[in-house]
C-alpha cells in the first residue's frame, strides 16, 4: 500500500464505476435533450416553411383579385357615368 493513499483498490473501482454511470446518464440525458431540441427545431423550420407558402398564396390572389379588378375597371366606359353639363341642375 503506498503512502498517503485512503482507499483500497476495490472502493476506488467502485467510485470510479459510480462516476462513470453518472457520466453515462448525463450523456444519455444531454442526447434526449439534444434531440428534443432537434425535433422542436425541424418542427419550427416546418411550420414557418408552412407559413411561407400560405403568404405567398394569399400573395398571388390579391395580386389576380387586383389584376381582375383593375382589368373590370379600365373595360368600363366611363362616360356613361358622367352626366353632361347641360343636364345638370343649378
Amino acid at each position: 500500500m503506498g503512502v498517503g493513499c485512503c482507499f483500497n483498490d476495490a472502493t476506488f473501482r467502485k467510485d470510479m464505476s459510480r462516476s462513470s454511470k453518472t457520466a453515462r446518464r448525463q450523456q444519455k440525458k444531454e442526447k434526449m435533450k439534444d434531440d428534443r431540441m432537434s425535433s422542436a427545431r425541424a418542427d419550427i423550420e416546418q411550420r414557418v416553411l408552412q407559413f411561407r407558402e400560405t403568404q405567398a398564396r394569399l400573395q398571388r390572389e390579391r395580386e389576380g383579385f387586383y389584376d381582375t379588378v383593375i382589368e373590370k375597371v379600365r373595360a368600363t366606359e366611363w362616360n356613361e357615368f358622367v352626366t353632361p353639363h347641360s343636364a345638370r341642375k343649378s
